[in-house]
């Protein structure tokens, strides 16, 4: 388990947003809510996480929008990205599946949302290490 994780999770339905949040912090991680794009991406720029979860509808400014801001910004660029989403199809939204590290459509199950936050911070963590290690 990837324990003391920082996570900022970026929903507009608030029952969701406890729902997971709870779920995230008794399994260790932080979660920092935020319940649209654009406190969303205050939260991402304030905090560092080593994880977004990202709606994709979102009031006001979109989670497509707060992924295009992410990735134009050297100090953001490189965190990982979770999107969750009721589109069925990442065509509709405008943010292809190779453009993030996981996409998982709701509704989800807890097991499915534990699973790809440790393979997507794993993997960062194997990333990470590479880079101190100069390979």
């Amino acid at each position: 388990m990837t324990i003391g994780k920082r996570i900022v999770y970026i929903e507009d339905e608030e029952d969701t947003l406890q729902l997971v949040t709870l779920l995230l912090e008794n399994n260790g991680y932080e979660v920092i809510g935020a319940p649209d794009g654009k406190s969303g991406l205050k939260a991402i720029k304030e905090h560092k996480p080593d994880l977004v979860l990202l709606d994709l509808m979102l009031p006001g400014m979109s989670g497509k929008a707060v992924f295009k801001h992410m990735k134009q910004d050297e100090t953001l660029q490189n965190i990982p990205i979770i999107v969750i989403t009721a589109w069925g199809d990442s065509s509709g939204v405008g943010i292809s599946k190779d453009l993030v590290e996981d996409y998982i459509l709701k509704p989800f199950g807890s097991k499915d949302l534990l699973n790809s936050l440790k393979k997507v911070l794993d993997k960062q963590k194997g990333l990470d290490d590479q880079k101190r290690m100069g390979t």
